[in-house]
């Protein structure tokens, strides 16, 4: 057996479990994780959720992953709940969390749906990146090549959204302050 936290009540017909969570302030300690392909040393936490930095062992992410349909990512989680201004939510099927072939270098994949800034698509393709040892899973919402283009508004130039987050725009809620938080989750209908 193992601690996981949950979230039953956010989203109808859906229960999540936290898999990852870290404040920008942490970000160095997640920032090369590729979630298919670390070992218990790179876990941060693992058997102890928390907002601040967390990274789950990966036996216990495997075997959630097995038992899920659905990944999310969420933005301040601990303070605010799911909102779904900067928020993304898309299949196993249609991007395989545990499965990742890295690098992933602006490969279009299809969301449910993808917020950023208040700049949402529903059912269309958006861009992730991922580089081992470089750069966690993310988007980055100033590249507008797939259908998904967060690339208006106040966006910045190489913004990173919801990871990897070199290049932070304050307007995004997980990277508004030191103590903003990003959240990934795994569950299913």
């Amino acid at each position: 057996t193992f601690t996981v936290s949950c979230d039953f009540d956010s989203e109808p017909d859906f229960a999540w479990n936290l898999i990852e969570s870290f404040s920008l302030s942490n970000k160095n300690l997640v920032q090369s994780i590729v979630f298919s392909d670390y070992d218990d040393s790179k876990a941060v936490s693992g058997e102890t959720p928390n907002w601040q930095t967390y990274l789950i062992r990966p036996s216990y992410f495997a075997w959630l992953g097995s038992q899920s349909t659905h990944w999310r990512a969420t933005c301040r989680y601990d303070t605010d709940g799911v909102v779904y201004r900067d928020y993304m939510r898309t299949s196993f099927e249609d991007f395989d969390l545990m499965n990742i072939q890295v690098p992933i270098v602006a490969k279009c994949v299809k969301f449910e749906i993808i917020n950023v800034r208040g700049y949402e698509c529903k059912s269309c393709t958006a861009p992730l990146w991922n580089k081992k040892d470089q750069s966690a899973l993310h988007t980055d919402s100033s590249r507008s090549f797939c259908r998904f283009n967060g690339n208006r508004g106040n966006v910045v130039d190489n913004e990173d959204n919801f990871g990897s987050y070199n290049t932070v725009n304050p307007a995004f809620r997980c990277t508004y302050s030191a103590d903003a938080t990003t959240q990934f989750w795994v569950g299913g209908k």
